[in-house]
């Protein structure tokens, strides 16, 4: 899911970081968002920090909350089974490589390759 949304930012233009900085949140937990992006991605995802999320927010939660308190900052968050994501990746699937379980960096090297970087 993190490559496919770093290929969408890509192609799109824009620029964000991958998992720029681990947080040390006021319960001793660490936590490090997946993606900062420094502009938003048309009307569909905002500018700033973003989570993804495989199936549910889970555990997670609480990490937010606790980032929202200590920074005075919001987190956007994409699970996997939302709307928004379905929305994402019709949008863009048939425009960069797309990954799936049978179709991925270890089956498909030629077409995955580039790693997740950064793009500021």
């Amino acid at each position: 899911m993190e490559a496919n949304f770093a290929r969408v930012l890509q192609f799109t233009g824009v620029p964000y970081e991958h998992e720029p900085r681990k947080f040390h949140l006021p319960s001793g937990a660490y936590w490090t968002p997946d993606f900062y992006l420094h502009q938003s991605l048309g009307d569909l995802v905002p500018a700033g920090w973003v989570e993804l999320k495989g199936w549910q927010l889970g555990a997670t939660g609480e990490k937010l909350r606790e980032f929202g308190q200590m920074t005075g900052e919001s987190v956007f968050v994409i699970c996997f089974r939302d709307a928004l994501w379905t929305k994402i990746q019709h949008a863009y699937r048939g425009q960069v490589p797309w990954e799936t379980p049978r179709r991925n960096l270890r089956t498909r090297p030629d077409l995955f390759g580039v790693g997740l970087g950064q793009q500021t």
